[in-house]
């Protein structure tokens, strides 16, 4: 797949069939692997639902009971744990602003994961969180 063709995949894996039956105050990971331009990229995906009634901002997009969002991560390396234990309470706290125009959190959140410095963490880190 080249980067067009996996981007129309993305959604899909990062948010799967069946969260729909999930609380709505719970936050639920996906692991995914996907191939992309001859190298595998490692998803992980922490998604979440709440009500639509809670929402602060309502645009026209929200026509159900419930949204459904996720915050997904693409790395080029299998650290499922270590980005799972960031990228969790960062879906939960985005989810808790109840304003999903709100991404300052998201872009800081991509900052920091950018800045750590992977190759001086041990392996247990690497792998565990």
């Amino acid at each position: 797949l080249n980067f067009e063709q996996a981007q129309s995949l993305i959604a899909f894996l990062a948010l799967p069939d069946g969260t729909h039956h999930a609380k709505s105050d719970e936050t639920s990971t996906v692991f995914f692997v996907l191939p992309m331009d001859g190298n595998l990229f490692y998803g992980i995906s922490c998604h979440r639902r709440v009500g639509s009634a809670d929402l602060l901002h309502r645009d026209e997009s929200v026509s159900r009971s419930a949204v459904q969002k996720a915050v997904c991560v693409l790395s080029r390396c299998p650290f499922f744990g270590l980005i799972q234990e960031r990228l969790s309470p960062v879906t939960q706290a985005f989810f808790e602003q109840k304003d999903f125009r709100s991404t300052t959190l998201l872009s800081g959140f991509y900052d920091q994961l950018n800045s750590v410095p992977f190759e001086k963490l041990s392996e247990s880190e690497l792998l565990l969180g």
